[in-house]
């Protein structure tokens, strides 16, 4: 019977320890599982925002803006960022730098001594503009803004000059300061406002200031885009 006993002691003392070691485990492995289930939530809940929110037609991309001095909102499709890109076009890029100086305040007027920057404004900037001018990309020039803008669809628009072409149905937006040196160094990583996925065409672009840009898909109405426009 003593014996019986202490067998039975042994058993019940297994069982004890057993239960003991194996509960953190199951523990630790259920948090491990909980962890991963919320990660793959969230992950997938932002998915399908961004993915709502760059397909669903007519939605307002909301956005901050700020600009510092010789800079600029840049509204252009990706496929035509190359053109820009190319070592073969590093003067298109030295046009676009001179065009963000419309006022003659910064050290590029010691490149032209003895003109009058207003002349040589017009000169140096005729390349980028003529880029822009065929629908390749729109450059609003501003000086130290910072507010808040929205980028929406509006069907009614039938009085702009500013068209824009966008070949790939892909639509960045950045400031042009940041766009101008990410072309110079390309080595950088761009930060971007926001890139919009819309379906290829033109798009007609009509702006209330600065904080508020709407686009229509259209055929252009007019013979000469003014892309290009201070504020």
């Amino acid at each position: 019977a003593l014996f019986v006993f202490f067998l039975y002691g042994m058993i019940y003392s297994r069982q004890i320890r057993s239960a003991v070691s194996i509960a953190p485990a199951a523990a630790a492995k259920r948090h491990i599982s909980l962890c991963g289930c919320v990660h793959h939530f969230i992950l997938v809940v932002s998915l399908f925002d961004r993915q709502y929110r760059l397909k669903k037609e007519g939605f307002p991309m909301k956005f901050d803006l700020n600009c510092s001095c010789l800079d600029g909102l840049v509204l252009i499709d990706r496929g035509f960022i190359k053109e820009l890109n190319n070592e073969l076009n590093y003067d298109l890029l030295c046009s676009f730098e001179i065009l963000l100086d419309h006022k003659g305040t910064s050290e590029l007027i010691c490149d032209f001594p003895d003109e009058d920057w207003g002349v040589v404004w017009a000169r140096e900037s005729a390349p980028i503009q003529a880029f822009c001018n065929q629908g390749k990309m729109i450059v609003w020039l501003l000086d130290g803004v910072k507010t808040e803008c929205v980028f929406e669809k509006d069907d009614t628009i039938t009085d702009s000059d500013k068209w824009l072409s966008v070949p790939t149905g892909s639509l960045l937006a950045v400031t042009a300061g940041e766009f101008l040196q990410c072309l110079f160094y390309p080595e950088l990583e761009m930060e971007e406002l926001f890139t919009i996925t819309i379906p290829a065409g033109w798009y007609a672009i009509k702006n209330n200031g600065i904080e508020e840009i709407k686009y229509c898909m259209g055929n252009p109405f007019v013979t000469a885009f003014h892309n290009i426009q201070g504020l």
